[in-house]
């Protein structure tokens, strides 16, 4: 054997070394990064489980909020929707949440209002431009001679016909080009 040959077998034996070392720490980095792949995949779709879950018992799970222009009529628990009626809480959008608010407070006479509204309106919806809840309320407390800062908060104590003259005159107010003239027109 010649140096060249002891050369060869040497640098064959430090290839033969070294691509074992690569194989073995080359499978040994692709095991763990594999293993890594897999962790996130699980867990992504763990997290893409849990969104499916989520959307699905969405339209189910119960709100605390209640809807705009909704409130519990009394104590049965039945719901009454003003925009049913085509009513909406105000002009301004500054003023909606004041007015939401209101909705829930019994003193501010909006909750008693509503219930009465129901009674005046029966099935039927005002036609035309929504006509705002604080317009009916101020014409409402007007006609029964009080200011806005005396609001009726017993539905009892609302007179329906002067309710329906205060809804009428609201509706007007938002639809002046109308040929209608009384509260049983707009709602026949």
């Amino acid at each position: 054997m010649t140096i060249k040959d002891y050369i060869a077998i040497g640098i064959s034996s430090c290839a033969l070394v070294v691509s074992i070392i690569v194989l073995l720490w080359g499978n040994n980095l692709l095991g763990r990064l594999n293993s890594k792949v897999d962790m996130v995949q699980e867990k992504a779709n763990n997290i893409e489980n849990e969104l499916k879950e989520i959307v699905a018992n969405a339209s189910s799970a119960p709100t605390t909020e209640k809807e705009v222009g909704v409130i519990e009529s009394n104590n049965d628990g039945q719901q009454i929707d003003i925009n049913a009626f085509n009513i909406t809480l105000s002009d301004f959008s500054e003023q909606e949440g004041q007015v939401k608010e209101s909705l829930s407070n019994p003193y501010s006479g909006y909750p008693a209002l509503v219930r009465a509204l129901q009674k005046a309106m029966g099935n039927h919806r005002l036609p035309g431009n929504a006509t705002p809840l604080t317009i009916i309320n101020a014409k409402n407390l007007k006609a029964h001679g009080r200011s806005t800062s005396q609001p009726i908060i017993d539905t009892s104590e609302i007179e329906i016909s002067k309710l329906q003259l205060a809804i009428y005159s609201s509706w007007k107010e938002k639809n002046s080009g109308s040929t209608l003239n009384s509260f049983e027109q707009i709602i026949h």
